[in-house]
């Protein structure tokens, strides 16, 4: 019979005394915390959701930072307690009966004090452990309501909603020879820019592996190092008048399988920046004299910069030194919580970056 099906188990799910062990703060605050979840999702303004992340900020004490809330804790704290005082009524009882004669007690007396001190270790250590689980739960929990909560206010505030992007859909997200990451927002922006309606913030990750030797002959050793580096940028929509072009002036550009360089005539900018495309003729189309001007003054702004149009004609603008949104890792304490989530979600940096390439690259 399994485990699950047998009369202890059903007592145990039935009795009151479990019930009793999950009616404590500890339960209570994790059930607090899905509500939050849920009630992030269907927060329907930045407004409501205001009110919910102030809600939240004034119990962060009470919801965070204490963990000695459990019965369940608390009554392995007592067992702590309780094992040793026994053990010592025991022992004085014992101590007693023999009136303080060396006999079998004496022995008996150090094999009961070996195994109640290897009871306690093991559960000091167990407590330990449930409160450093517990902990590792309530931070979990404040990861995943920043993250709903950031991701709500961008769609209420912007329309921007989360996706992910293929990282073979551009060359450039193919620069890690170990792994790459895509991550976006897609940002609805009606009508601000002629031609062009729809973003996405670009934010991609690429771990290089780097192979290394140590010694010689039988003392030699391989082993890797890892360097993982980020680029940020924005696709744009409506390029259609060029397609299957890459400009780049990134130290570790790699030539992309099927693609063609093109050797630009103004000489300055072939120095500067390396060309291809699906053909010589689309680079040429793209690259006027005006063109390698504008390039040139975004490179001057942007380190790292990459210019790309895939085949739908998307345009992807990628460089290395502007984070265009600020990072979630900075958001998992409670210090702030309100300002970094809710005021500096207007997407500030993002406009003032896509008017830039957007007046160079499509004007």
């Amino acid at each position: 019979m399994a485990f699950k099906d047998n009369k202890i188990s059903k007592w145990l799910e039935d009795n009151k005394f479990n019930q009793w062990l999950k009616g404590d703060k500890y339960h209570r605050r994790v059930t607090y915390m899905d509500e939050v979840l849920e009630r992030v999702e269907k927060s329907e303004s930045v407004d409501e959701l205001t009110g919910l992340v102030d809600e939240y900020q004034a119990k962060k004490g009470d919801l965070f930072y204490s963990f000695l809330c459990s019965r369940s804790v608390n009554v392995l704290h007592s067992l702590i307690v309780l094992v040793p005082a026994s053990y010592i009524g025991w022992m004085y009882i014992t101590s007693l009966k023999s009136r303080y004669t060396y006999s079998s007690s004496s022995s008996n007396g150090f094999i009961i004090t070996v195994a109640t001190l290897a009871l306690m270790y093991l559960l000091v250590k167990y407590t330990a452990n449930l409160k450093k689980v517990k902990k590792d739960k309530f931070v979990n929990y404040v990861n995943k309501q920043t993250k709903a909560v950031y991701n709500k206010v961008l769609l209420l505030r912007h329309g921007a909603t989360m996706k992910s992007l293929s990282s073979s859909a551009y060359h450039d997200f193919q620069r890690g020879n170990y792994s790459n990451r895509v991550a976006a927002y897609r940002v609805e922006l009606g009508d601000e820019f002629e031609g062009v309606n729809a973003f996405a913030i670009v934010r991609s990750e690429h771990t290089n592996q780097i192979k290394r030797t140590e010694g010689f002959g039988k003392n030699k050793r391989v082993y890797y190092e890892y360097k993982t580096f980020w680029r940020y940028g924005v696709v744009m929509s409506g390029c259609n008048r060029h397609k299957g072009i890459k400009i780049s002036n990134s130290g570790s550009v790699i030539k992309s399988a099927g693609y063609e360089t093109f050797k630009p005539s103004l000489i300055s900018f072939d120095k500067k920046f390396y060309s291809e495309g699906e053909t010589q003729i689309a680079v040429a189309q793209f690259l006027t004299p005006k063109m390698m001007l504008n390039i040139e003054a975004l490179a001057q702004q942007y380190n790292n910069l990459t210019i790309e149009a895939d085949k739908d004609g998307h345009l992807l603008v990628s460089q290395v030194d502007v984070d265009i949104l600020p990072p979630l890792e900075g958001y998992i304490t409670f210090d702030n919580f309100t300002e970094e989530l809710l005021e500096k979600t207007s997407l500030e940096t993002f406009m003032q970056y896509t008017r830039n390439v957007h007046s160079k690259i499509y004007n």
